[in-house]
């Protein structure tokens, strides 16, 4: 169930490291991928999520979803099924899915700075516009994720209630002899 559950904040944080890599925030990955440093828009996000979470009575929901799983599966009686490995890749899916949607603004707009950018580059080649992509970058970045915010809360509103139902569908096919 906590597995579940917290597919919806990867997610999330997936999407703000999208989004870093697209910014350039995240370019000490390329020089050491085994750095593990945290995404500074994925932590963003993820605290976005959790707070859309805690308004929307998610706890409520997992404290009621924590009691469905006690009733209707017994401790020590569940059983992974096929069906629930196929709600778990779904969920997988969903994550990517929802990853893609929430980071897609800001890509699609950092896309065209750079297209405008390459622009400038061949009509007026003495600029430097390596230097000057950086900072770019990151104004029209943020601009983009003050501008978003509204539309990535609504998202994230939408995406938590299928989250809700597909914790609920993972909890009944992991006890298949009981019939609802």
């Amino acid at each position: 169930m906590a597995f579940v559950l917290i597919l919806f904040f990867f997610a999330a944080r997936m999407a703000g490291g999208l989004i870093d890599t697209e910014m350039g925030f995240q370019t000490s990955m390329l020089f050491d991928p085994s750095s593990g440093s945290p995404t500074l828009l994925g932590e963003i996000y993820e605290l976005l999520v959790l707070m859309v979470f805690l308004i929307l009575n998610g706890h409520h929901h997992l404290i009621e979803g924590i009691f469905i799983s006690l009733k209707a599966i017994p401790l020590m009686q569940f059983e992974i099924t096929t069906s629930t490995i196929d709600l778990l890749v779904k969920g997988l899916t969903t994550v990517l899915i929802l990853s893609v949607k929430l980071a897609s603004p800001l890509i699609v707009a950092l896309f065209l700075t750079n297209l405008s950018l390459a622009l400038l580059g061949r009509i007026a080649p003495q600029t430097n516009i390596f230097t000057l992509s950086f900072q770019v970058k990151v104004f029209v970045g943020l601009i983009m994720l003050f501008l978003t915010i509204p539309l990535m809360v609504y998202v994230a509103k939408i995406s938590m209630d299928s989250f809700q139902e597909d914790i609920l569908k993972v909890l009944m096919t992991l006890n298949p002899k009981r019939v609802y």
